[in-house]
């Protein structure tokens, strides 16, 4: 009640979620407060000369070695050539130069495996190797868990039970050869300070499972993923060699590295994610060979942002900070989308406006609460008071008694918690030609006239306003990111970067993305091209075949019927394809609600027709709709349900019916349940068949 008096409907703030947000919250401002700066790199190609075969590579001309000039009379040049042409004349002074190898070394090291996987580091993974979501990865371990193909996947721990550890380093002798078994059984301590430990580390139950008896393939995925790393984490240890080769250019140095895998150990069944320099295998230089240049690159860079959470580091985050449980990572993150605090672009955490507003206030009234070691701290009281060691009155007493003061403190309208207050534009309400304000909601930023709390004339016009700058900020390349920063305009009161929104065709605002700074500009001009899509910008309405328009709005691409007297809309989603045209609802008085005083509405969604509450989202009950239920209302169906009219009412034992939805054929059929047997009935061309019900077979 307190944020929704203050700031805005629907929010919340919570001991976990609000902590989780301000990480979020505090990357967004450390990205908007950065400062981008050019810098650019040198290259030289250089290859063997002599006898030219010997080097060759594959496609038979004499192989190259990629060399960075790494210093200049003695000093790193590093990030110090700041143009093109600073880096333009570096290069003509190294055209004149001869190469020859000063230094060629070769050090061994080694690569020891990672622990079988907890909950934590099983979400990071999955999302680096199969590119899972966190709610993804908990949802297909669940399946696995409950076929009993893998233990419990919600642990810190990192333990794992004598004889699954027996069983594992025998199964790596025999596949593998006793050499690529570690010389002693590995131990892991699990690294995480606030771990319970109450269950083992994720491993698969069976090893010599059939993976064709897993459901689909990502089952598969996740299947072998976890039983790679719990048999690498008994492996011997991967050796390499590390080489580095320094060439002398005058006054110039350059630099290469490679590595060279002497064992691969572990790695044979959890290979590790390359990079460059793993990838180049450098040649066996000699000191003082002259090498010949083939060619030299010079590449722009920029200075980088901090970068932004994925869900698979803010879990690590979270769980470095002691802020969770292995159970509640997901919820955790779920919550504060659907609160709107934050929203994921392409695989990356931005904090949106209104979240930054409700940190900004929880932080100016509840400091002590949003501080993250009042979080990790309080989780260890709360585990002391599980044990048994604290008493949990007297502990819930002692915060209760600072944060209920606080509340009411933060409640009281002069002094206490700051209003979400709306920004005065100079832009005009197309209604009543007042001040449009800039307003911050749970859904979004809106314009809305100043008139909406006028006691004469009011005026409840609003506009949606589009973000512009979302899409440069989220680019994959970070060079294209750093560069689309180092472009945006800032903000003259406090240095920001400034948000872009499109207001119209003619009309474009620049607001300060600093939450607690008024400063905007409002730019004229022809910005019809910054609309232009991929997507047809009319199609047909559905609804009376008149015109639709595609727009922008606060939740993203939609086409909006012009006929004034329809009104139909259209979402586009996120794949760029228009929303399905589900049927009308159809709402049902009769078929009231459990526990509420409210009824059902029979709905159209992508898993067919279901009841749901006509209060939603405030009740959020669901279930089947049985065939009896739905004759009372043929009038009323969508023409394309009429057949689901004829369907059995009662199964042979008399016992009701429901209408369900498969998802393989894309088609309705009806299913009765009894004590005995699973009675079903599909459509088939023209009339329902009834089927094999599925115990019987």
């Amino acid at each position: 009640p307190l944020l929704w008096a203050k700031v805005a409907k629907i929010l919340s703030a919570g001991r976990v979620q609000s902590v989780a947000a301000k990480l979020i919250v505090e990357r967004e401002k450390e990205i908007r407060a950065f400062h981008v700066e050019e810098y650019w790199e040198l290259y030289a190609n250089l290859r063997r000369s002599g006898d030219f075969s010997k080097y060759s590579s594959e496609d038979g001309k004499a192989k190259s070695y990629r060399f960075q000039v790494a210093r200049y009379k003695g000093k790193a040049l590093g990030r110090t050539v700041k143009n093109r042409q600073a880096a333009d004349t570096l290069v003509a002074d190294l055209e004149s130069e001869k190469f020859v190898v000063l230094k060629h070394d070769k050090t061994p090291s080694t690569s020891k495996p990672s622990a079988p996987f907890t909950t934590s580091t099983l979400q990071q993974t999955a999302a680096s190797r199969l590119k899972f979501s966190i709610r993804k990865t908990m949802n297909v371990a669940q399946r696995l868990y409950e076929d009993g193909h893998i233990t419990y996947m919600r642990t810190d721990s990192t333990n794992l039970a004598a004889n699954a550890v027996r069983d594992v380093r025998f199964h790596i002798s025999q596949t593998y050869g006793q050499n690529y078994l570690s010389e002693t059984t590995r131990v892991y301590k699990t690294k995480v300070q606030s771990a319970q430990e109450a269950h083992e580390a994720i491993r698969p139950t069976n090893l010599a499972l059939d993976l064709a008896k897993l459901g689909n393939p990502d089952q598969r995925r996740l299947y072998e993923l976890i039983k790679s790393r719990f048999i690498a984490c008994q492996m011997a240890t991967a050796k390499y060699e590390n080489i580095s080769t320094t060439v002398k250019a005058g006054e110039f140095e350059l630099n290469t590295r490679g590595r060279k895998i002497l064992f691969d150990g572990f790695t044979k069944v959890l290979p590790a994610q390359s990079t460059t320099e793993d990838r180049q295998i450098l040649s066996d230089f000699h000191v003082n060979e002259e090498l010949i240049r083939t060619n030299f690159e010079t590449i722009q860079r920029f200075t980088k942002p901090a970068a932004r959470y994925s869900e698979a580091s803010l879990v690590k985050e979270l769980e470095k900070r002691g802020i969770g449980r292995p159970s509640t990572y997901v919820p955790i993150i779920s919550t504060i989308q659907e609160r709107g605090y934050v929203s994921i672009f392409k695989g990356k955490f931005f904090a949106e406006r209104v979240g930054e507003i409700v940190n900004s206030r929880l932080d100016e009234q509840f400091p002590n609460l949003m501080q993250y070691e009042f979080t990790a701290n309080l989780e260890s009281e709360l585990d002391d008071i599980a044990q048994g060691e604290k008493d949990w009155r007297k502990t819930l007493d002692h915060y209760y008694k600072d944060f209920s003061a606080r509340v009411e403190h933060a409640a009281d309208r002069e002094n206490g918690m700051r209003p979400n207050t709306p920004i005065a534009t100079s832009i005009n309400c197309s209604e009543c030609q007042r001040k449009m304000l800039v307003r911050t909601a749970s859904t979004g930023v809106f314009l809305g006239c100043e008139g909406y709390s006028a006691d004469d004339n009011r005026c409840t016009n609003t506009m949606n306003i589009c973000l512009l700058s979302r899409s440069a900020q989220s680019a994959t390349d970070e060079e294209e990111h750093a560069k689309a920063m180092k472009e945006r305009e800032r903000c003259s009161q406090c240095d920001f970067l400034m948000d872009e929104y499109l207001v119209n065709d003619q009309i474009k605002l620049s607001l300060c993305a600093n939450p607690n700074c008024e400063s905007y500009q409002v730019h004229e001009g022809d910005f019809s091209k910054l609309t232009q899509t991929p997507e047809q910008s009319t199609i047909e309405c559905n609804e009376c075949r008149s015109e639709m328009q595609l727009l922008d709005g606060r939740y993203g691409k939609y086409y909006k019927c012009q006929n004034r007297d329809c009104g139909n809309t259209r979402r586009v989603q996120k794949d760029g394809q228009l929303a399905p045209v589900f049927a009308k609802p159809v709402p049902m008085p009769e078929l009231r609600c459990e526990g509420i005083d409210d009824f059902f509405v029979l709905r159209e969604g992508r898993t067919g027709l279901f009841l749901a509450a006509s209060k939603y989202p405030k009740n959020r009950q669901t279930r089947p709709v049985r065939v009896s239920e739905l004759i009372p209302h043929a009038n009323e169906l969508d023409p394309k349900f009429k057949y689901l009219l004829e369907a059995p009412v009662d199964d042979p034992d008399g016992e009701p019916t429901t209408i369900r939805y498969s998802r393989k054929s894309k088609s309705h059929y009806v299913l009765g349940k009894s004590a005995s047997k699973s009675w079903i009935v599909t459509f088939e061309n023209g009339e329902w068949v009834p089927r094999i019900s599925d115990k019987e077979a």
